[in-house]
């Protein structure tokens, strides 16, 4: 089951890896969250369902907070100075295991008290929290170049892409083009 949840997996990654290009950090910053969230709370129920839902809900699960990270990082690598990039990305990256610990206690001591449907309520409060404070994080200066060179709109500030035509191209031909492929192909294998 594990296998079929990483195989499912990878199309998820794929296409919200796709989106955040195509239409902000910042949406899907938000929808990635909501995703991974919604997702996880939706793993009792399918399992039991059966194993296909179960593994489509894991898949999806993994696959939104695995991006998640990625628009962490991008968003952090875009707008921050290089001196606090790490720190930070640590920081944003330490709300899971936090949330899961403080989940943990709840749990723990509330259960009882008040059954899993009130846990279920005391747990949407800081994912609605953390949604309602991403609405204040802007998108990245960099993003918006490429929207504008996509739209055909070149600044002079925009030096790195001059010719709209580049940017146009399938977003998922980067991850070959010449300069690119050899790190990627690194990176994957290294990852494996």
């Amino acid at each position: 089951m594990l296998s079929a949840i990483q195989f499912v997996m990878v199309p998820i990654i794929f296409a919200v890896g796709y989106y955040i290009d195509k239409v902000g950090r910042k949406l899907m910053y938000q929808l990635t969250l909501v995703g991974a969230s919604v997702l996880t709370a939706l793993t009792g129920f399918a399992t039991y369902v059966g194993i296909v839902p179960l593994i489509l809900v894991r898949a999806g699960t993994q696959g939104t907070a695995q991006n998640e990270q990625s628009v962490a990082a991008s968003l952090i690598t875009e707008e921050m100075p290089a001196r606090w990039r790490s720190l930070l990305y640590s920081f944003v990256q330490s709300g899971w295991p936090f949330g899961v610990a403080i989940a943990g206690l709840v749990v723990s001591y509330l259960y009882k008290p008040l059954g899993y449907k009130y846990i279920f309520l005391v747990a949407v409060i800081p994912m609605l929290l953390v949604i309602i404070a991403r609405f204040w994080a802007k998108e990245s200066v960099r993003f918006e170049e490429v929207k504008k060179a996509r739209e055909g709109k070149i600044d002079s500030d925009v030096v790195l892409f001059t010719k709209p035509e580049k940017v146009k191209k399938n977003l998922f031909r980067q991850a070959f083009d010449v300069d690119v492929r050899g790190r990627t192909i690194r990176s994957f294998l290294l990852y494996t």
